[in-house]
């Protein structure tokens, strides 16, 4: 086929691609065509119509359903034609006519030369394409103001499964275990079996739900069930099987019409006899993997919901990209790299947060200051490795010996801070005593310095300046030990 470029001077097609096209014009001629245009032209680009250059533009762009065929050369400006041809039909267009607006002229092409049953389906394309964007958007949003990731997680399966979106009857939703190379389950939507689905049905059809009302049910409680505790105990190898590994493959969701081979797919599916898999991995990032089916409707999956999801995939897998950026954004300025531990700014920013707590409740807070013994020791006749591998010991032992509201930090170096909301001196001392214990039966020896507030001090300089020198009295001491104001050294 000759390039469209070579049946132009220079100068008009110049003109031509200069020529700006309404974005709703271009769009209803190519869903549309194709047309083939036959053109008598002047020489002179200047004096050609606007409305033409506009119309050749789009048979120059690729892949556009405009196409020029043959180009003849007028006497004149004035005998510029346009002839347009579409489905066995043809429309001549004068000079005149192609004086109007792009618009009326392509509204003029769509009446001529399209039968209704074919405005008929262009209008429910474009009403399905609105419909997916408005959807995209609403799920977009949600999935970025909300806090809960899983939230986040759960309006995108919301947009495969419900009325507004693809439709789909059931999907869960697998997040990407690198370390692992596994698919863990996460979050799912649908029925568990045939009894639920009847439920879920009528449930939908009774009270028409509008997709805000169905984003909202989840912060309500009513959006998990049984179906999502069961996907949550599967986990999928990424190589386990022909269709993960073709679903890794492709760069967009696919349908199966077959039992999978996958074992976990075969527990996830039954009874369905179709499934879709659809591998989310923005820009190369592989983040997880969503399984749909219609199980219980026996309806088949046909390509517009094969369409829509990918559709909602690609742009909503760029959310949760963000998302997940974002987090790791806030992880590394909020934790200590090395141990995993908060750093020192988190702990600013929690005791006041716990003090303000506290004094409504009239609860004390303690606070401890753990420092290693011999630490630089250590780095020099073992070296800084075997340094680090201690202090991420000490990372572990503090998480794993403190209630789930205690705040451990890592406060510089070889030092550590623990807050203790709603903590006692006694109950400090219990606490202190575990950690140093248990450091001590691995072969690591620590020295803590506690103190109260309000007892000991009313401030949080205060406070840490005092555990910071009960931390020296312990250390002068003897090390392995710890002092507390107003109480016996403790000997771990």
């Amino acid at each position: 086929m000759t390039d469209a470029g070579e049946l132009l001077p220079d100068a008009f097609a110049r003109a031509a691609r200069l020529a700006p096209v309404p974005l709703e014009a271009r769009t209803l001629l190519h869903h549309l065509g194709p047309w083939s245009l036959r053109l008598s032209l002047a020489r002179d680009a200047a004096v050609v119509p606007l409305t033409l250059r506009q119309l050749v533009k789009l048979a120059l762009l690729p892949g556009h359903a405009v196409v020029l065929d043959r180009v003849d050369w007028a006497p004149s400006p004035g005998t510029t034609t346009l002839s347009v041809s579409r489905a066995g039909k043809e429309l001549t267009l004068t000079a005149a006519d192609l004086g109007q607006d792009l618009r009326v002229v392509v509204h003029r092409l769509a009446a001529e030369l399209t039968l209704p049953a074919e405005l008929v389906q262009a209008g429910e394309a474009f009403a399905m394409e609105l419909a997916r964007e408005e959807t995209v958007r609403k799920l977009g949003s949600r999935m970025l103001q909300v806090g809960d990731l899983d939230e986040a997680l759960h309006a995108m399966l919301l947009g495969i499964t419900s009325g507004y979106g693809a439709s789909l009857h059931r999907a869960a939703l697998f997040t990407y275990d690198e370390p692992r190379r596994t698919f863990r389950g996460s979050i799912a939507i649908g029925p568990r079996d045939e009894a639920e689905a009847h439920r879920i049905w009528e449930a939908i059809e009774t009270e028409d739900k509008t997709l805000d009302q169905a984003l909202d049910d989840y912060r309500m409680g009513s959006g998990p069930g049984s179906y999502q505790d069961f996907v949550r105990t599967l986990e999928i190898g990424e190589d386990d099987g022909a269709e993960l590994r073709a679903a890794l493959a492709s760069r967009g969701p696919l349908v199966f019409r077959a039992a999978p081979e996958n074992a976990t797919l075969g527990r996830l599916l039954a009874p369905a006899g179709e499934f879709v898999l659809s591998v989310i991995q923005p820009r190369g990032t592989r983040l997880g993997l969503i399984v749909a089916d219609n199980a219980y409707g026996g309806l088949p999956i046909v390509p517009a919901q094969l369409e829509f999801l990918g559709a909602l995939v690609d742009p909503l897998s760029l959310v949760w990209e963000t998302r997940s950026l974002l987090r790791r954004v806030d992880m590394l300025a909020r934790h200590d790299p090395l141990t995993g531990l908060y750093n020192r700014r988190e702990l600013d920013e929690r005791f006041l947060i716990e003090q303000s707590r506290c004094e409504r409740v009239k609860r004390p807070i303690s606070l401890l200051m753990i420092d290693f013994d011999h630490f630089k020791q250590i780095n020099d006749t073992r070296g800084h490795d075997a340094g680090d591998v201690l202090l991420r010991r000490v990372g572990v032992l503090l998480q794993e010996s403190l209630r789930q509201h205690d705040v451990a930090c890592r406060y510089g170096g070889d030092e550590f801070v623990v807050m203790l909301p709603e903590c006692s001196k006694s109950e400090m001392l219990t606490v202190t005593t575990r950690v140093g214990v248990r450091a001590h039966e691995e072969g690591i020896s620590l020295s803590i310095g506690g103190a109260t507030w309000p007892d000991d001090s009313g401030d949080a300089g205060g406070l840490l300046a005092l555990a910071d020198a009960q931390l020296y009295a312990a250390k002068a001491a003897g090390r392995c030990c710890a002092s507390i104001p107003g109480s016996d050294l403790v000997r771990f």
